[in-house]
């Protein structure tokens, strides 16, 4: 496991948190959809080569990944990194572990941006999904 802080404000507590070291992030286009036939396909293939999955707690391709994770023998492989703590008790998440992953004083736009940078400084290999359907 990585953990890592990111800082709240100035002289404050950090805000914590670990994923796996060989991760997988799989994000894309809030309008986008990704065939669970594709999402399983690329799970299971890279689950045998020893990864965990990161993914968004969007709707589109993020919610694609999520319900392929939820139905694969991966689960306990599966992070699901959420921009707000609204987000982190829905249903959409299939019963995956899910957490907020960035401070409450980031504006909503912010958050994704942080979100998605955060993973990026970690090197969690990434498999973005254009606009475009399949």
């Amino acid at each position: 496991m990585v953990t890592f802080s990111v800082p709240v404000k100035q002289g404050q507590t950090r805000f914590s948190f670990s994923v796996q070291e060989a991760g997988v992030l799989f994000a894309g286009s809030r309008h986008g959809q990704v065939p669970q036939s594709t999402c399983k396909a690329l799970i299971n293939g890279l689950a045998h080569q020893g990864f965990g999955f990161w993914v968004g707690c969007a709707n589109g391709v993020d919610q694609c990944f999520r319900k392929a994770l939820s139905e694969s023998a991966y689960k306990d492989r599966t992070f699901v990194g959420c921009a707000f703590r609204k987000r982190v008790k829905a249903l959409l998440n299939y019963g995956l572990f899910a957490s907020k992953v960035v401070p409450d004083s980031l504006s909503p736009k912010a958050a994704f941006t942080q979100k998605n940078t955060l993973a990026g400084k970690k090197k969690l290999y990434g498999h973005t999904f254009p606009g475009k359907s399949f």
